[in-house]
């Protein structure tokens, strides 16, 4: 049977407790923590009930995001294949993740700590250009190294290292823009070009290997809805009783 009550409702418990949720407050962690710290920067509450949400949703997202920070990790740790709840409500965190090695387990709260810090030198940092650019260096260097040296997931780490690649390259492109470079031309034709240059590359083609696994991944199911109709009519057929003139 295609359709079972049990499949829709297992699928449902899935989304709508845990696995969807957390993956997306973990992803949005950037958003969370700018929208955050502007609400703490300037909470004036002026605008009517619209400052008030803000505030309570910001907040309350940047504490599960620091909530996540550290409950994730130790699922991981803790996590035997044989766990039935763990496989069943928490499988998206480890699914395309290997989760052997210490270094591996950590791959979500790396994710979370590095959003966390850019925010937290953006605003800590506002009038040292300069050293904000330096640490944003340090930091996308440690990333490609962590990426190289633990490999997290399970399939291939080839895209992961190129977008770490892509970020280390825009960081030290953006010391274009500091007063160590006073030649506007040089600012504009060379350190403005490379970085659209980097972006864009970056963009097209994380956007290319989305559109190829979401096409090939239309094509099996569209596929495979043919083969079973196929199925179900051949057996029909061969059902049929030949009556005799």
């Amino acid at each position: 049977m295609i359709f079972s009550v049990e499949k829709l409702s297992l699928r449902l418990q899935r989304f709508l407790f845990l696995t969807t949720p957390i993956r997306f407050v973990i992803e949005m962690t950037l958003e969370w923590a700018i929208a955050a710290v502007i609400n703490f920067s300037s909470p004036t509450f002026q605008s009517g009930v619209g400052d008030y949400i803000s505030f309570i949703l910001s907040v309350t997202f940047l504490a599960l995001v620091s909530l996540f920070l550290l409950t994730v990790p130790i699922l991981l740790f803790t996590r035997r294949p044989e766990d039935a709840i763990m496989e069943n409500y928490f499988s998206e965190l480890t699914e395309g993740l290997k989760v052997t090695t210490f270094s591996q387990k950590l791959f979500f709260s790396n994710f979370i700590l590095l959003r966390l810090a850019f925010v937290a030198i953006i605003f800590a940092l506002e009038g040292y250009l300069a050293l904000q650019l330096m640490i944003f260096i340090g930091l996308n260097f440690l990333q490609l190294v962590y990426i190289l040296a633990s490999k997290p997931l399970s399939e291939s780490n080839s895209q992961e290292i190129f977008n770490c690649s892509c970020m280390l390259l825009l960081s030290y492109n953006c010391l274009m823009f500091t007063d160590f470079v006073d030649n506007e031309d040089l600012r504009y034709y060379v350190g403005g070009y490379l970085f659209i240059g980097i972006f864009s590359a970056n963009v097209l083609v994380n956007t290319v290997i989305i559109g190829k696994e979401a096409g090939w991944g239309i094509f099996l199911r569209v596929r495979r809805f043919y083969r079973r109709r196929l199925l179900k009519k051949s057996t029909q057929i061969r059902e049929v009783k030949i009556v005799p003139v």
